[in-house]
């Protein structure tokens, strides 16, 4: 297991030691005291990274290298978008010389925010600036569009275009972590029914980057799972007693095995130096991870991933599009229904004819079939490409 520290250089409480000791590293209210950048922060006061301080940021990198020689592996930049990319740089260097091996995830932030900073004045980075020093960032650059997706209000179509373009511009070797909740953010089960939920889940695991999953989001307990948990607050979230009869065993217990599920599905070889495409978007979205070698094409061992995350009716029927997705053969199921074995994978994928016609069938929350195929997959038409 591998340990990353929480920190949070943007601001700190009123109170901290460095906030007595050194009011003058701190942005000032209109009395002239400590406040918060961002009047809504009421319970915080910020750090004035307006115009560099060399004794500030000494101080800042030092704290980062005492816990960095305690054994840390990573640290995990809480609003880093609201400090200078230069000091980013500055410690990431410091942290080197003592762990070279060291993951930098950052809190970006959305792109409304961004432009409500920015034409407020405050210094605030993009994404593009934050990769420069980060090698994970948080995936909020469409999170707007993602959330009315998921309540249904915006086509399907929409947010996988925007993924497409994701991909063209996060740099190499760098990536998004990827969520359906947060800590900042309503839980998944408060905005779909759990069978969409469960979709969503294995959906965005599906997608490049690194996959989180948020304390009780693998809960058995659905009040737990709709529950958006208080940052101030006692807020426990208790383990929910196992069924007492194998009879009252339900989809809810079974939902922490699908999550296990989805996060071993990130350790397949497809996703190690692997490319998306994603072929349709309704009834279901059916999306392709393959490996990137132009070579040996018959050999390419790919997942063709089946998302229900519409809430389409299960058991619907669909050709695929033979162009975009290009298969010679269904070796195994890599990610059963939950609550079963999810049976043999000609359940959900079957050809017809000579040459084949593939057909899909639309499962209750999602499947991923491992199979080979004959020639690099390709995206949907949309209108951007």
């Amino acid at each position: 297991m591998l340990f990353m520290l929480d920190v949070v250089f943007a601001h700190t409480s009123p109170d901290n030691l460095v906030a007595q000791e050194h009011p003058e590293w701190f942005h000032r209210g209109p009395d002239g005291r400590p406040a918060p950048i961002v009047e809504e922060w009421w319970d915080v006061v910020s750090f004035d990274w307006s115009v560099p301080v060399p004794a500030m940021w000494d101080y800042l990198v030092g704290v980062l290298q005492r816990w960095a020689d305690l054994g840390v592996d990573g640290f995990r930049c809480d609003v880093a978008a609201a400090v200078p990319v230069e000091f980013w740089h500055q410690a990431k260097a410091a942290i080197a010389k003592i762990k070279p091996d060291f993951t930098w995830l950052g809190e970006s932030s959305r792109a409304d925010e961004v432009e409500e900073r920015r034409a407020a004045g405050i210094p605030y980075q993009t994404d593009a600036d934050l990769f420069c020093a980060f090698d994970l960032l948080y995936d909020y650059d469409f999170y707007a569009l993602w959330t009315r997706c998921v309540t249904g209000d915006a086509p399907l179509w929409r947010y996988y275009e925007m993924m497409r373009l994701q991909g063209t511009v996060v740099p190499a070797r760098r990536h998004k972590l990827r969520f359906v909740e947060n800590h900042d953010k309503l839980r998944i089960c408060s905005l779909c029914p759990l069978s969409q939920a469960k979709a969503w889940t294995a959906a965005t695991a599906f997608l490049v980057g690194s996959m989180m999953i948020y304390a009780g989001e693998e809960s058995t307990d659905p009040a737990v799972r709709a529950h958006w948990p208080s940052l101030f607050d006692s807020d426990p979230i208790l383990p929910s007693a196992p069924p007492q009869q194998p009879e009252e065993k339900t989809e809810q217990h079974d939902f922490p095995r699908y999550v296990q599920q989805v996060c071993a599905l990130k350790k397949h070889e497809a996703f190690a130096a692997g490319r998306l495409s994603v072929a349709c978007t309704s009834p279901a979205v059916v999306a392709v991870q393959h490996p990137s070698c132009p070579s040996k094409p018959q050999r390419r061992r790919s997942l063709v991933g089946v998302f229900n995350v519409a809430g389409t009716k299960p058991g619907e029927e669909f050709e695929l599009p033979a162009h975009l997705v290009p298969i010679s053969a269904v070796t195994s199921t890599v990610l059963a229904e939950c609550g079963g074995d999810g049976g043999g994978s000609e359940q959900w994928l079957h050809s017809v004819g000579d040459p084949p016609a593939w057909y899909c069938r639309v499962p209750q929350s999602a499947v991923v079939l491992e199979c080979e195929l004959s020639t690099v997959p390709q995206w949907f038409e949309s209108p951007l490409f």
